[in-house]
């Protein structure tokens, strides 16, 4: 009789161990993981105002928004951003492989700008519609940039008044194209053709959607961790944990010198 009370226990420890083994993945992928087990990198930005200005509370409310939009075009689900009084924004980012990539997308300050040839400012980001850039395909097939205008009737007067001339879109000071204007455009809506890829003109889209940064960003520190160390550390704890379940059955045999 004692014989099957030892039996039956091992038998349900180890159905407690292999409910376990088929239990934990699952779980473990419903699990968000963090920076020191997903990898990804952290950046420590700071921000730069023009002369005269200071940095505010708002300031830095105004830009962990902006920044937060960014990121959703990243797809990281759940970033970590910090601010660090009196001028700085930490900014943690898991499962990000590609850190120039997002880098770019993070620090640009995004001003978008109709400008003639002259430089001559007509219109900015401001003039978009909220969310009013998306991506499109031309005849070809080539990806594309389309943009939603608030004022119809304000583009139709540019092109109009500069029925064939060339004006010129600028993301910053970087030109993106200065297509030649060859008829009167109504409706409120444009294109930024010369798009690399797909993926270009969505990173595009949504710098514009996210808004222009209102102030100069500083890059002062960043720390990466490769996925590798991170998926070590979780095995390393897994391990340590199935270890300590192990040791405490055993205990539990030895304390109580097996069940009955």
């Amino acid at each position: 009789m004692k014989w099957n009370r030892v039996v039956l226990f091992f038998l349900l420890t180890l159905l407690i161990f292999l409910l376990m083994g088929f239990t934990f993945q699952p779980i473990l992928n419903g699990v968000t993981l963090g920076l020191d087990l997903k990898g990804g990198f952290e950046i420590l930005y700071e921000l730069q105002p023009t002369e005269g200005t200071k940095v505010t509370g708002d300031l830095l409310s105004q830009t962990k928004d902006v920044l937060e939009r960014r990121i959703s075009v990243l797809g990281v689900a759940e970033p970590d951003i910090s601010i660090e009084y009196p001028d700085r924004i930490r900014i943690q980012l898991a499962g990000v492989t590609n850190q120039e990539e997002a880098r770019k997308i993070l620090a640009t300050e995004a001003h978008l700008t109709f400008r003639d040839m002259s430089g001559k400012v007509l219109m900015t980001g401001a003039d978009l519609k909220e969310g009013g850039a998306g991506v499109g395909f031309d005849n070809l097939g080539k990806p594309l940039v389309t943009l939603k205008l608030k004022d119809a009737g304000k583009f139709e007067k540019i092109t109009k008044d500069y029925l064939g001339q060339q004006i010129g879109i600028y993301l910053d000071e970087n030109l993106l194209q200065a297509p030649w204007v060859e008829s009167v455009i109504p409706g409120g809506e444009a294109t930024i053709t010369g798009q690399e890829s797909v993926q270009a003109a969505q990173e595009l889209a949504g710098l514009l959607n996210a808004g222009a940064l209102p102030v100069k960003l500083k890059e002062i520190s960043s720390t990466s961790v490769s996925a590798t160390l991170g998926q070590m550390a979780l095995q390393q704890a897994i391990f340590a944990g199935l270890i300590s379940v192990i040791f405490i059955f055993l205990f539990l045999i030895l304390f109580y010198r097996i069940p009955g």
